[in-house]
């Protein structure tokens, strides 16, 4: 039975370079659920779409994505970090790597538990390792789905 689907909208997100994952945020809506019940075991999906315009790397980076707890018990959910390879040839054909390129991202779906006092706020986050040579790595779209267990 799913509870909450949210889907981001606004503006997009450019992921930033950055050792911890920054928040998601699109503006408008953001990819964010709150869970109100205490003590219950939840299914969380996740899903993003990432797009790369004029965008080249000199060398490999890594985007992760990850989702938080950002209250009661504030952490990273455990087995939702995934870090995915960006590696593009810098031979000067414009064609050449993954410079123009949308693909989609989804988290491993997890069970988690809530804590006592409900009410959890959960977030996704992304960061690089790396940054792009040319252009920008963004978040167009990202969506998140909750269930009860």
């Amino acid at each position: 039975m799913i509870n909450k689907t949210v889907y981001a909208a606004g503006s997009t997100f450019t992921v930033p370079v950055n050792a911890t994952p920054q928040a998601v945020e699109f503006g408008t809506q953001s990819p964010e659920v709150v869970v109100s019940a205490p003590n219950a075991r939840r299914y969380i999906r996740c899903g993003v779409l990432i797009s790369l315009q004029e965008t080249e790397f000199q060398h490999p980076s890594t985007l992760t994505l990850r989702l938080r707890r950002t209250n009661n018990t504030i952490g990273v959910i455990a087995n939702t970090t995934t870090a995915v390879s960006l590696n593009t040839s810098n031979s000067g054909d414009s064609d050449s790597g993954l410079s123009n390129t949308e693909f989609m991202v989804e988290l491993p779906p997890v069970s988690f538990m809530t804590t006592a006092t409900g009410n959890d706020h959960i977030q996704l986050e992304a960061s690089l390792d790396v940054a792009p040579q040319y252009g920008d790595v963004k978040i167009v779209d990202a969506w998140m789905i909750l269930e009860q267990a």
